[in-house]
């Protein structure tokens, strides 16, 4: 269980401190399972929320929540020092206040409107270990519903909204060496 307080005060010239307070949190639990010696596997559940109490003299927005949830499996054999993983998740994350709220100097539009957004992601890898090097690749798939972005309103004023969805897949390579006494690694 983590929860953090956010306190923030802004100041425009000679205008009054605005304050605004936000409170985080996040539950989480997740289970491992070996049927087999080589095979984990694991499966987790979160309960994510943002209250927003205060907010400059603007109406509060209460609290939002999302569930979150994680599930993976990871395959070793030791002696050939090989190593396979999968695991999907998803999880909410909930707007800044910044991106709520903040003037930033008159530059943005506030928009209180802003909806949390949603990460789904997928990744499969594998990984070779042996006694002077390992080598490792991955293959992932992130997709962000209702991702935040800033926009230039016509008044040439900034603000942040929520678009459909943002895709991005990939792949990752990383490997390591040892060169003497000195450890090399490098990833791209």
């Amino acid at each position: 269980f983590t929860e953090s307080w956010v306190r923030y005060l802004e100041t425009i010239g000679s205008a009054p401190a605005l304050e605004y307070r936000q409170r985080l949190s996040s539950a989480a639990t997740e289970l491992d399972y070996r049927p087999l010696a080589s095979l984990t596997l694991s499966a987790g559940i979160s309960q994510d929320a943002a209250a927003t109490d205060e907010a400059g003299g603007r109406p509060p927005l209460g609290r939002r929540d999302g569930v979150g949830w994680r599930a993976g499996g990871t395959w070793v054999l030791a002696e050939q020092g090989l190593r396979v993983h999968a695991s999907a998740s998803q999880r909410k994350r909930f707007p800044a206040l910044r991106e709520l709220y903040s003037g930033a100097l008159n530059r943005f539009e506030p928009n209180p409107d802003l909806r949390p957004e949603t990460a789904h992601s997928a990744e499969v890898g594998a990984g070779l270990i042996r006694a002077r090097f390992d080598v490792q690749a991955v293959v992932f798939r992130q997709r962000i519903d209702d991702a935040v972005v800033r926009i230039t309103r016509p008044d040439s004023r900034f603000e942040r909204i929520n678009r459909d969805r943002f895709t991005s897949t990939g792949v990752e390579f990383t490997a390591g060496t040892m060169l003497g006494r000195a450890a090399l690694r490098g990833d791209v």
